[in-house]
């Protein structure tokens, strides 16, 4: 009978002991989303800042008039010699553009050449530039290197470090980012700004807002289109290398769609979330 004893006591503690450890070593996933959410709001933020330089690059009328209202921007564009300048300005305190996000501030691209001219190198740089209250500091290398072996313009982007101030001004994260910009469908019709598609492939890295260094590397272009406010198509690998999950995938919907949802893939578990989520604002 002790014996019997001795042996349900072991295991009662055995089994409490166990229980304890498995409860205490759960994952904690909160630092590898809040690093996905970050890179992917720089990603769809420079994607718009590109998109609307791109408008203002080919379009005509701007360029006879050099002032017109793009995206409830006002914008400006001047020549001298064999160089451009644009600048894109919001008028006033979060201006509500048509995707419904407040932008305030300037955005400036200064170009050897002009935008469609292969070959031609630039800087975009932004003064007190902020969506949503994301401020934006530092710049972007713009080049145009012509067109693919398929004839479909090319552009690309390069930033050493930009620096997102949070919307509570106190949490910040840093990126950098190397984008391949291919315009798949409007380049025919280039005075129709309605049609355009561009896939970027990015390959980016930074620090989360909890210090969390990250790796992001395009597995199928990102989708970007004049018709939808959100990135949504292609698919990322996300890469933590300081947490306990080290590799995770960011995947966007069809992009046949228009939806602000994407996915997260953690540690063999799907997270839901949306743009309208991490830019505080209403669907």
């Amino acid at each position: 009978m002790m014996k019997k004893a001795y042996l349900l006591a072991f295991f009662m503690i055995s089994t409490l002991f166990f229980s304890c450890k498995d409860e205490n070593t759960s994952t904690d996933l909160n630092a590898n989303l809040n690093a996905g959410r970050n890179n992917i709001l720089a990603e769809d933020i420079i994607q718009d800042v590109f998109r609307i330089l791109h408008q203002a690059g080919y379009d005509t009328a701007l360029h006879q008039q050099g002032e017109k209202e793009i995206f409830s921007a006002t914008v400006f564009y001047d020549t001298l010699h064999d160089s451009t300048f644009i600048r894109v300005f919001y008028p006033g305190w979060n201006i509500v553009c048509p995707d419904s996000l407040k932008r305030k501030g300037q955005i400036t691209l200064n170009m050897d050449g002009s935008f469609d001219e292969s070959g031609s190198i630039g800087r975009i740089s932004f003064i007190n530039f902020a969506v949503q209250n994301i401020l934006l500091e530092g710049s972007l290398s713009f080049e145009n290197p012509g067109k693919l072996n398929d004839s479909t313009p090319a552009f690309q982007l390069y930033t050493g470090g930009i620096n997102f101030y949070l919307s509570d001004s106190v949490n910040n994260f840093k990126w950098e980012s190397q984008q391949d910009i291919s315009w798949i469908n409007g380049s025919l019709t280039p005075q129709d700004f309605t049609d355009d598609v561009f896939h970027f492939t990015s390959d980016s890295k930074g620090y989360s807002e909890d210090d969390q260094f990250f790796t992001s590397n395009s597995i199928s272009p990102l989708v970007k289109s004049s018709t939808c406010r959100w990135i949504h198509g292609g698919s990322c690998q996300f890469n933590t290398s300081g947490l306990e999950i080290k590799q995770g995938e960011i995947i966007f919907n069809d992009a046949d769609s228009c939806q602000s949802l994407f996915d997260m893939y953690f540690d063999g578990t799907r997270y839901y979330d949306s743009f309208e989520n991490i830019y505080g604002v209403d669907q």
